[in-house]
């Protein structure tokens, strides 16, 4: 299993659940890219590697955060110096999600050298 799988999510394809063609997790609508040519793209990255999500989460101080369940990061980068990107994860002990929102355009928290930290682990990782 890979480390990381990460692809864009085309909605002209998206079917709705019990229509032919409908597969789970719509499989059907993923494009599966690599994500040093991504630039420009709104695409999603799954973590499917528990020591890659567990630096992660360390990086980002998210302690409630479950490492041992799968993790989604959104990201977008459209040019250099901007980048866009947002943890998704369960907490700790529950299957409740959470969110984490490292690096956005308008936000005055925006961590944008956390992120690119980030974005440099994610692009090891698909190797």
């Amino acid at each position: 299993m890979k480390k990381i799988r990460a692809y864009v999510l085309h909605s002209d394809k998206m079917i709705k659940r019990g229509q032919p063609g409908y597969k789970p997790h719509q499989e059907q609508a993923k494009e599966y890219i690599v994500l040093d040519k991504h630039v420009g793209l709104d695409c999603k990255v799954e973590i499917n590697d528990e020591a890659l999500r567990r630096d992660i989460l360390e990086l980002c101080h998210a302690r409630d955060a479950d490492d041992k369940q799968h993790m989604l990061i959104s990201l977008d980068i459209p040019m250099e110096g901007w980048c866009r990107m947002t943890l998704y994860a369960f907490r700790r002990d529950s299957n409740i999600a959470m969110h984490h929102t490292v690096s956005t355009f308008v936000s005055d928290k925006s961590e944008l050298a956390l992120a690119w930290k980030i974005l440099d682990m994610l692009m090891a990782a698909q190797g």
